[in-house]
């Protein structure tokens, strides 16, 4: 069985959850575009775009803006471990951020359930 390791346009953007529209802004932006172009002017993307993409889509998440990611991939040695690292350290105080706010909103619910009185500082903590 042969796999195939090149993608079309609307087949890239299904796959990820992208839009075609998305795809075709980053390309005129000079963002993110395919490695080959078909004579018929289909643009084919490979595996190394695909990883490129990643890289984009990380660090969008991370809420750089496109001309910060564009920059970011044009001035350094960007790979995909750096920016893995940077995404899985993100996650990690996001969590940490979460855990935090559960265990404040946990002892709120055990304060109002018992129908003790919660100070207007414990709200402001929450918020």
């Amino acid at each position: 069985m042969i796999i195939n390791r090149d993608w079309k346009i609307g087949k890239l953007a299904k796959q990820t959850g992208l839009t075609v529209r998305t795809l075709h802004h980053y390309d005129q932006i000079g963002l993110f575009s395919s490695s080959e172009v078909t004579e018929s002017g289909h643009r084919i993307y490979t595996e190394a775009d695909i990883e490129k993409l990643q890289q984009i889509l990380s660090l969008k998440q991370l809420g750089f803006s496109l001309e910060e990611i564009k920059e970011t991939m044009e001035n350094s040695n960007s790979n995909s471990i750096r920016v893995i690292k940077i995404q899985l350290e993100t996650v990690k105080k996001q969590i940490e951020v979460q855990e935090q706010l559960y265990r404040r909103l946990e002892s709120m619910y055990e304060l109002l359930e018992t129908q003790q009185e919660v100070q207007s500082e414990q709200f402001i903590k929450l918020i």
